[in-house]
């Protein structure tokens, strides 16, 4: 994570001062899982109860390691030095599951709610946080109605645009939905650059084409009201706006 001056993107920086610069600032850089650390380390303390939830957070990120079982080990010793555990207290915690039922709860319900293609969207905001404006004029509020989604992005709407926006937005998140994001910032997928253009704009086809299903649901029930009640001026109103959103959605295909 590189944090950048206030009102400045990675372009605006590099031009101010040289790609030389900007390339140090990179290598000076903590990693994704030190800058999720170093947040969980402000948001809970080192109490009992604070490295139990940092433990609890940390799991998915020593889980995604998968068979490399002497990555995993390198990850659970500096972790545990860190925590000042040692690396058998800590292998308990994680097997364990790290915090509280209540958390663990908390943490659960929070995945289960999110709807995988709401749960894409936001990983990408968090990625992108410059691209929110374009989906929310493109209806992503209609769409995505998640609650815990919308109080994440209400959060990442407010910082508007800072540039410490991952570290400060989890500063603000509460227990489940801040360690949902941290899973999200660690497992997020290298995007290209050059394919952003083209993500943004199949979400936005996406939110869009969502939109048009829902006004037409709405639109046969209103439909079949009409018919019932014999309002012919009506029906015939409700079929001339159906046969527009149909000819409208013709040929509309979307990757995301």
């Amino acid at each position: 994570i590189v944090p950048l001056p206030e009102n400045e993107d990675p372009d605006s920086f590099i031009r101010s001062v040289g790609r030389k610069s900007f390339e140090e600032k990179i290598k000076e850089a903590p990693s994704l899982p030190e800058f999720v650390f170093a947040s969980l380390v402000r948001q809970h303390g080192f109490s009992l109860e604070g490295k139990n939830r940092i433990v609890e957070s940390l799991t998915p990120l020593i889980r995604a390691i998968g068979n490399n079982q002497m990555q995993r080990s390198l990850f659970i010793s500096h972790f545990s030095d860190k925590l000042g555990l040692s690396t058998e207290e800590m292998q308990q915690r994680l097997s364990e599951g790290g915090a509280s039922e209540e958390f663990r709860m908390k943490r659960d319900d929070a995945d289960a709610e999110l709807p995988l293609q709401e749960r894409q969207v936001l990983e990408f905001l968090l990625v992108y946080p410059d691209v929110l404006p374009r989906l929310q004029d493109a209806g992503m509020r209609q769409v995505c109605c998640n609650r815990i989604f919308l109080d994440i992005v209400d959060k990442l709407e407010r910082l508007d645009g800072d540039s410490d926006s991952p570290e400060v937005l989890l500063d603000h998140l509460d227990d489940s939905s801040r360690s949902l994001v941290s899973r999200l910032l660690i497992s997020a997928p290298c995007y290209p650059e050059e394919s952003k253009e083209s993500m943004v704009c199949d979400m936005e086809q996406w939110l869009r084409k969502k939109i048009r299903k829902v006004h037409n649901e709405r639109l046969i029930t209103r439909i079949s009201e009409a018919q019932q009640k014999g309002d012919e001026i009506l029906l015939l109103q409700l079929l001339e706006e159906k046969k527009k959103i149909d000819e409208n959605g013709t040929g509309l295909a979307c990757s995301f």
